[in-house]
């Protein structure tokens, strides 16, 4: 799957792909605003390329995980799971996770060139 050049608002989730274990997916250029999952991707995926991306969630500046006792702690900006991933040259605000990596024992993740503007926590693991 290949996605470039698409704006997407006003939803719960922007962009998932749901495949398991599906393999060099593309999310590039992509403006995401006002949702609470900006992009994620089911467990075991492979090989992935997000990059040059604008992602807009819904929470405001200086909100801080503590000011709702964590109930946006899973409003992720970009979130990951499997291997061999590349996020890079994205802006992401207004997410309680700007980054993510959810998938235990996940490798060869490369994370470069983001520029996070906000958020509750800047990057998580659960590796």
């Amino acid at each position: 799957m290949h996605i470039e050049r698409l704006t997407l608002r006003n939803a719960n989730r922007g962009l998932r792909f749901q495949t398991a274990a599906a393999q060099a997916n593309v999310a590039r250029r992509l403006r995401i605003e006002n949702t609470r999952l900006g992009f994620g991707a089911r467990e075991d995926r492979s090989t992935s390329y997000v990059c040059d991306n604008l992602l807009d969630g819904r929470l405001a500046w200086p909100q801080v995980y503590t000011d709702d006792d964590g109930a946006h702690s899973n409003d992720d900006g970009i979130l990951v799971q499997g291997n061999g991933h590349v996020v890079c040259h994205n802006q992401v605000r207004g997410y309680g996770d700007a980054l993510k990596v959810e998938q235990a024992g996940a490798r060869s993740l490369d994370f470069y060139g983001n520029e996070v503007l906000s958020a509750t926590t800047t990057a998580s693991s659960s590796t």
